[in-house]
């Protein structure tokens, strides 16, 4: 069980409902590696690394009506150097490949101000935390797959590039620009519960409300697990997220993405879209996420 909560910003329109997409468990063997150095990058006091999964998908066999089609795509950025960042936005570029991989709502975010700090965002520390420091900011955008039994097994690469101002020198980076997003089968389960959201029925533009968001799953935990909301990004706009899982006991996360196995998520090496180690840290059973 994952206990998940999201801090979430309207970005515009009033709204009345949220639809909740489910934990994306895929076909293949879930083991692939910790998310190595090269995964994480630092350019002029800022770090960056990625908060989601590359694999996304579809029903493996009702890939037309049935199962989720949006998924999350985001990464975390971090100020490490002494000054304030302002203007901070950010952009999901996507490049070579298949176009029945495509952005859902936004690509850019203007994020505006990050003060400075020690918190770094390389990606193993992501998820023994269950929020992010102030310094750090996570960024989501949406992608969606089109619904077709030729959409599996495509791919299509990708990057989130951030940039800014820090007492008037321009900083930029970004994601690493050989990481693609993967169409995997996925197999719909009925382990696989969405038990519960909560949150408030009317929002506001500009305002932040929580939201939480109670899953169920296999009490054994996975090597790599992934709760979700696909939140409509030209609406909502998600600060952070915090998830404490029933397995193992007291296990907390400050993504949606929980990389148990370190997967290798580089097509250039060896071993990709394998578990590389280290010893799987699972997360199964409940999960209460607050967004």
């Amino acid at each position: 069980m994952a206990n998940f909560t999201s801090w979430i910003k309207v970005r515009s329109a009033l709204i009345r409902k949220v639809v909740a997409s489910c934990a994306v468990l895929p076909k293949v063997a879930l083991a692939l590696a910790l998310l190595i150095s090269s995964q994480w990058a630092s350019a002029q006091n800022l770090t960056i690394a990625p908060t989601t999964w590359n694999v996304i998908g579809l029903d493996s066999n009702r890939p037309v009506t049935d199962g989720p089609d949006t998924f999350p795509v985001g990464a975390r950025v971090c100020n490490t150097g002494g000054a304030t960042i302002t203007n901070l936005n950010a952009t999901l570029n996507l490049g070579a490949g298949s176009t029945v991989i495509s952005v859902s709502g936004a690509s850019s975010i203007a994020y505006g101000t990050l003060t400075s700090g020690t918190a770094t965002a390389q990606a193993p520390s992501q998820y023994t935390i269950s929020t992010p420091s102030a310094n750090c900011a996570d960024l989501y955008f949406n992608v969606s797959i089109a619904r077709a039994a030729t959409s599996f097994d495509r791919t299509r690469t990708f990057t989130i590039s951030v940039t800014g101002n820090a007492g008037g020198v321009p900083l930029s980076i970004s994601t690493p620009a050989n990481r693609e997003l993967y169409v995997e089968r996925l197999i719909s389960q009925n382990r696989n519960l969405i038990r519960q959201i909560s949150g408030p029925t009317l929002a506001y533009v500009g305002e932040v409300y929580t939201y939480s968001y109670l899953t169920a799953t296999a009490t054994g935990g996975y090597d790599q697990l992934e709760n979700f909301i696909a939140w409509p990004s030209t609406v909502f706009q998600v600060l952070s997220v915090s998830t404490t899982y029933a397995q193992p006991t007291g296990a907390v996360n400050s993504t949606p993405y929980g990389d148990a196995c370190g997967w290798q998520n580089n097509p250039l090496l060896p071993n990709y879209r394998s578990c590389v180690g280290p010893a799987p840290y699972p997360g199964g059973g409940l999960a209460a996420i607050q967004f």
